[in-house]
């Protein structure tokens, strides 16, 4: 995708477009010495800012629109920037009528093919919420869900974070227990949440339920829950990125979260070959996820796990295997930029209300997802830890992440569990008092006192 001239490309993910320092004196000399006629033309206005439909981005960076304010003198006159402007003020402007408004405002001016093309999804957000009347509700529905349809998968991840940023303006009810939006602007109407978690609209006279919970409403399916995030527009993300761990027999992707910037937090299992419980790995690697920079890869010094029950589990003894499934990782160097480390915490209960952010391997673009999920007390005993059941069913790449309570880490994934009478669920280790203050002398330096850890060295 190209940039303003003459800005670098736009880097995939957790990049962003970085304008040359020269930018502005270039331009000057270019319209002085090449003698640039005033009357305008569009090659004259600026290319594209925000990310193409099939880029794995969905944010304009911060370099963009500072870029972009130079630039607001053409927005009459170029369909494309007043196109980026509706683009930028929808999903990163504060979640009010006001900036509904502004960017329904921006998008009038988006006059040419390719600019209403670009806007599809935000100008069905318009519709919805009442700041257009370009179509009828009911198009602009299936105008969204015709998105969950395209190849590649990142448009069907686009349509739902649309979708969950419509929650961010609208109210949350519960209509015939299925969780959604009313639609205030369409009397009646309501955006729910269907079977496959995606959104339907559907029509009704009764009086809704209102809803107090936050987060996503709307998934890749009912039974995953599970919704592409963006790590750039979170206020409060935890700093989360990809474990990579060579063995020497294969290799494996987990998922790990800072508690400090060296110190991590992981499933015990992601160091240990999976089908041998002797053959630890020899090099981890770890991969953070970071806004405005390529991703560092910083390794692994040592690790601390709990007594590795591997054995149990090829055994079939799953409970000693997966309440013992915790690793806290030393990192040789420490982690750069923006950083918010997660805090430990007890469970409030043991049927409580948690999200995930991880990497399921089957993500597009190897890309971060949110999985919201209900635990369940499990009966099994004999690991270190209590398990907990969840109803959200997770993917290879997940193991590791953790279970998140509010802003509060209360525990570690571990595994997938099924039976011929028990559908496949996911199960995790949630953190005792003894293992917070064992994890605290560790990366103090100290000892542990209260459970059966062992050190390991890469």
């Amino acid at each position: 995708m190209q940039d303003m001239l003459p800005l670098r490309s736009l880097l995939r993910d957790y990049r962003c477009r970085v304008p040359r320092n020269s930018t502005a004196l270039w331009f000057t000399l270019t319209v002085f010495l090449l003698g640039v006629s005033p009357a305008w033309s569009d090659n004259q206005c600026p290319p594209r800012y925000s990310p193409a439909d099939a880029d794995d981005a969905l944010y304009i960076s911060v370099s963009a629109w500072q870029a972009m304010q130079a630039q607001r003198r053409l927005i009459q006159r170029c369909p494309t920037l007043a196109a980026d402007f509706a683009w930028a003020t929808f999903f990163s402007g504060p979640a009010t009528q006001q900036a509904v408004t502004e960017s329904a405002n921006y998008a009038a001016l988006a006059t040419s093919v390719e600019a209403r093309d670009q806007l599809r999804l935000v100008r069905v957000a318009h519709v919805l919420l009442g700041a257009s009347q370009d179509f009828s509700v009911s198009a602009a529905v299936r105008r969204l869900r015709r998105e969950f349809h395209r190849q590649p998968m990142i448009y069907r991840d686009k349509a739902l974070a649309l979708s969950n940023r419509l929650a961010e303006f609208l109210p949350r009810v519960s209509i015939d227990g299925r969780r959604g939006l009313a639609l205030p602007a369409h009397p009646g109407y309501y955006l729910i949440a269907g079977e496959q978690g995606r959104p339907e609209l559907v029509f009704s006279a009764a009086t809704p339920q209102r809803e107090q919970s936050s987060g996503a409403v709307f998934f890749i399916n009912a039974q995953a829950r599970r919704v592409r995030v963006w790590p750039q527009a979170g206020v409060q993300q935890w700093q989360v990125g990809r474990l990579y761990s060579q063995y020497r027999m294969g290799d494996a992707w987990c998922t790990a979260t800072a508690l400090t910037r060296r110190w991590l937090i992981t499933a015990a299992h992601c160091l240990f070959e999976p089908r041998s419980p002797a053959r630890r790995a020899h090099s981890v690697v770890f991969y953070p996820a970071r806004d405005g920079a390529p991703n560092p890869e910083i390794p692994a010094v040592a690790a601390w796990t709990l007594d590795h029950k591997h054995a149990q589990l090829l055994a079939g003894d799953l409970a000693a295997y997966a309440g013992s499934d915790v690793a806290l990782v030393q990192l040789a160097l420490p982690i750069t930029g923006h950083f918010i480390g997660a805090p430990l915490a007890v469970l409030s209960a043991n049927d409580a209300a948690v999200e995930m952010v991880s990497y399921p391997s089957a993500s597009s673009s190897g890309g971060l997802w949110l999985s919201r999920c209900q635990t369940s007390p499990r009966s099994e005993v004999g690991g270190d830890l209590t398990l907990v059941g969840l109803d959200c069913l997770n993917q290879p790449g997940q193991s590791g992440a953790m279970l998140r309570e509010g802003m509060k880490a209360v525990g570690v994934l571990s595994a997938n569990v099924s039976s011929e009478d028990i559908a496949a669920t996911s199960i995790a280790a949630v953190f005792s008092q003894a293992l917070i203050d064992d994890i605290a002398l560790i990366r103090q330096g100290s000892k542990p006192r209260s459970m059966n850890w062992q050190r390991l060295q890469f």
